[in-house]
């Protein structure tokens, strides 16, 4: 049995040409019309699949997990002190909008206000020269610091340090940033694109459309000026918690996926040794994968 695990359609990312995005959803349809099923990220995601005309026997959904660490006494108060911390965790890539975002607080009219961004720098080196550029002819390099990809312990004390969390993305396949975000109790502002609205509760975000920059800073502008909208959107992160899954959970999730996506299609042999390693986008052997979820 071959399964592959879907994210995001590869054709829906930033920056490509019509005729490139049209050669990767072919590559991709007919990718995942030879196997026997393919466990999505999201409905969104299932449905992206779903409009690439695979039957919905052959589709499962398994969304990730998260960790949700306890959090310190106090951390579900807004701080009324000092600038608002602004945290965006995101390698800078063109789906990742950096560009919006520094646009949107370009417009921004108060001052008070700090933006970290913490992410790969070398993934995409053209696209972060441009935001450098950006940010210094917006004239906001006082106020955001591009840190690049940092350790677990000084990621944990930036989410303990932010009072927004913010991210301007194209598109989210699931958006598990998100869920972070709110296993640390941490209220969002992002787009709604793709997954996103189906990720966040509306109780802890505010969302604006992608591509939206005077949007985005408006929603911006009122929340670094307000620490009263602000707390209550903490209250909603704080109770979303509640909600979210832990990874033991979700991989069960899997495994259930696995179950009903065997009980659905025909289950052919598995592949020849060696043949996973090689094969594009994650496939997988169903069978390997039973026997590690049984570990």
């Amino acid at each position: 049995m071959a399964l592959g695990f879907i994210h995001h359609p590869l054709a829906l990312e930033t920056g490509l040409s019509v005729g490139a995005a049209a050669r990767l959803g072919a590559i991709e349809s007919a990718l995942w019309s030879r196997l026997d099923g393919l466990i999505c990220a999201s409905p969104a995601t299932a449905r992206e699949v779903l409009a690439a005309g695979i039957l919905p026997s052959r589709i499962a959904v398994a969304e990730p997990g998260v960790d949700v660490p306890s959090l310190d006494v106090g951390a579900g108060t807004e701080r009324f002190d000092g600038p608002v911390r602004l945290l965006c965790v995101a390698t800078i890539t063109p789906r990742k909008n950096h560009q919006m975002l520094v646009k949107a607080l370009a417009r921004v009219r108060a001052t008070g206000w700090r933006l970290d961004c913490v992410g790969s720098l070398d993934r995409d080196p053209a696209t972060v020269a441009s935001l450098r550029r950006s940010i210094h002819e917006l004239g906001l390099a006082d106020r955001i610091t591009l840190h690049g990809e940092q350790p677990d312990a000084w990621l944990a004390r930036a989410w303990q340090e932010s009072d927004l969390f913010v991210l301007a993305s194209d598109h989210e396949g699931y958006g598990m940033v998100y869920t972070e975000a709110l296993a640390q109790g941490v209220p969002i502002v992002a787009t709604s694109a793709g997954a996103t609205p189906e990720t966040i509760p509306g109780s802890a975000c505010r969302l604006v459309p992608p591509g939206d920059v005077a949007a985005l800073a408006s929603v911006l502008e009122t929340l670094i000026g307000s620490g009263g909208q602000r707390q209550t959107l903490r209250d909603g992160a704080r109770r979303a918690r509640a909600t979210l899954v832990p990874w033991p959970a979700a991989v069960r999730r899997w495994a259930n996926a696995l179950d009903q996506l065997g009980e659905r299609v025909p289950i052919g042999p598995d592949p020849a040794p060696g043949a996973c390693a090689e094969a594009p986008y994650g496939v997988v052997s169903g069978a390997r994968l039973n026997a590690e979820h049984a570990r």
